[in-house]
């Protein structure tokens, strides 16, 4: 290699050592083990950054619950059991009024399974929807 200087005064003998790589004179069985020793560290280093990340994204789901919570819903099974408790509400008759169309077959009253599950709007039929169907319920009994 010849001792040409080189024309920027900045890049003295110095700044040229730091320059050359350190690892041109190691063997290469050397090198290879370094190379080997460095890509497991990077692997190990990847996985827990992985690990982290999801670490991570827990702590941020967490964080924003605390901070957004969820809104609450009522379900309308509470509606009526607060008119009825808190209210003073009579939901008897209301209850009879319900079984007596279902009695009668009307098409409005939702009934699976022998539970029904809702009162459609006048004019509507609960055997259009999917999940329900009208059947008749057996007559209320007189003891009651």
């Amino acid at each position: 290699m010849s001792k040409r200087k080189v024309p920027f005064t900045h890049w003295n003998d110095e700044t040229l050592r730091k320059l050359h790589n350190p690892f041109d004179e190691v063997p290469s069985s050397v090198l290879e083990n370094y190379r080997k020793e460095l890509q497991a560290l990077i692997q190990a280093a990847d996985k827990e950054k992985t690990r982290l990340s999801a670490v991570y994204t827990l702590v941020c789901e967490a964080q924003t619950k605390r901070t957004n919570p969820p809104k609450l819903v009522i379900a309308d099974h509470a509606i009526v059991r607060y008119m009825e408790r808190y209210l003073g509400f009579d939901v008897q008759p209301i209850v009879d009024a319900i079984v007596e169309m279902a009695e009668n077959a009307d098409p409005e009253v939702a009934i699976r399974e022998g539970v029904i599950i809702t009162v459609l709007p006048p004019g509507s039929e609960a055997d259009n929807l999917n999940h329900c169907s009208v059947v008749e319920t057996p007559p209320k009994s007189k003891e009651q």
